[in-house]
């Protein structure tokens, strides 16, 4: 049986979460070490126009499945498709985003293969035989841990949107979309009634869409006003740079820059105060 890297392909509003992409550009530089093809797993309703987008940023393949029973996002209902895939295919890797509904899903499919699991993971390695080398964030970031994995074994990994960077399209690629019936569908245990904006002024920096960053050029801390003002206007959420955090304005969860430990890509970016030094550069370089 060949060996598969699979990729989570999530979406919302109708695109592909970005957060997913970066997944296929990490399972795309992984491939040729673990001789594997990369394939998507992409499902819902209406979403058969999707499946390009993941060819274009790394996918040989994309399992589409197209239901209406999968409209709504369930745990139930995706540990239903992957364990059916599982049944015909052998992922080597399983890639999975850390988004809130990825670490959701990741542990549990973790759980149901009987397979290896890395959450946090910072760098993925393949060692000359075929094994895994796995460093991770422990500790709330304070310290990190390594893990090895025996070679030929399924192993599931997450990693934080914003810690791999972007790749560019390859709108010339090639891939196989192949349409799947995802059989008797469970009823699931959960049922949707709406969905509920985040709050821009606390939503994590690695989920915002728009961010308005302060820098030292803010002498005092009642200037940061201005900065909570047009991010109001705009919807954004609040960052800084490492001084703003080390003199206690903004908590760490609000740091931009290479010590976040994290590469951040909204839509939109506006840093005012900000020297632009190549520390902070690094952490939003992909906005």
């Amino acid at each position: 049986m060949d060996k598969e890297i699979w990729v989570w392909a999530e979406y919302e509003q109708g695109e592909i979460r970005e957060a997913s992409l970066e997944m296929l550009g990490e399972a795309r530089k992984l491939a040729g070490r673990l001789k594997a093809k990369v394939c998507a797993i992409l499902a819902g309703e209406n979403i058969s126009g999707l499946a390009g987008e993941l060819v274009a940023y790394g996918a040989d393949s994309v399992y589409l499945f197209d239901d209406r029973h999968l409209k709504d996002y369930s745990i139930d209902l995706y540990m239903h498709i992957f364990s059916m895939l599982k049944k015909e295919h052998f992922p080597i890797l399983i890639l999975i985003s850390a988004t809130p509904n990825g670490v959701g899903l990741a542990p549990r499919l973790a759980a149901r293969f009987k397979s290896g699991f890395s959450a946090d993971t910072i760098t993925i390695a393949v060692l000359p035989d075929g094994s895994l080398r796995i460093n991770r964030s422990t500790f709330l970031g304070k310290a990190h841990g390594v893990l090895t994995f025996a070679a030929n074994c399924t192993v599931v990994v997450t990693m934080k949107p914003g810690s791999v960077g972007l790749d560019r399209a390859v709108r010339s690629r090639k891939g196989d979309i192949i349409a799947m019936d995802p059989g008797e569908i469970p009823v699931s245990r959960t049922e949707v009634k709406g969905v509920v904006k985040a709050d821009p002024k606390v939503v994590a920096l690695d989920e915002a869409e728009r961010i308005v960053a302060a820098g030292c050029g803010f002498r005092k801390n009642s200037d940061l006003d201005l900065i909570r003002n047009l991010s109001e206007a705009v919807g954004a959420a609040v960052g800084g740079s490492k001084p703003m955090v080390d003199k206690g304005w903004l908590p760490r969860s609000r740091l931009v820059g290479q010590s976040s430990g994290r590469r951040l890509s909204p839509r939109m970016f506006v840093g005012i105060g900000i020297s632009g030094s190549s520390h902070f550069v690094e952490g939003m370089k992909d906005s």
